[in-house]
């Protein structure tokens, strides 16, 4: 939940972008979101940013940054922290 909360801060992503990013949207330094509020987005990385997420582990089967308590799954329920 800290490396959720950490990339919302520094990305200025909004929740459900963060909730259902996957693997495959970073490449290089910048994220490539097909689908937010306001269409497709590139949301470019700060070091910071990179480094949190060199130390999330990737699980396998399973395409989302920060998984869920279900298999295959991403987070859901964060509106309250």
């Amino acid at each position: 939940m800290i490396s959720t909360l950490r990339l919302l801060l520094l990305t200025g992503c909004r929740l459900g972008e963060i909730q259902t990013l996957e693997w495959g949207y970073i490449q290089e330094n910048c994220l490539k979101l097909p689908d937010s509020k306001t269409g497709s987005k590139k949301v470019y990385l700060s070091e910071a940013v990179l480094e949190i997420l060199s130390k999330i582990e990737k699980v396998k089967n399973n395409p989302y940054v920060i998984v869920g308590n279900k298999a295959g799954q991403h987070i859901i329920d964060m509106q309250k922290p």
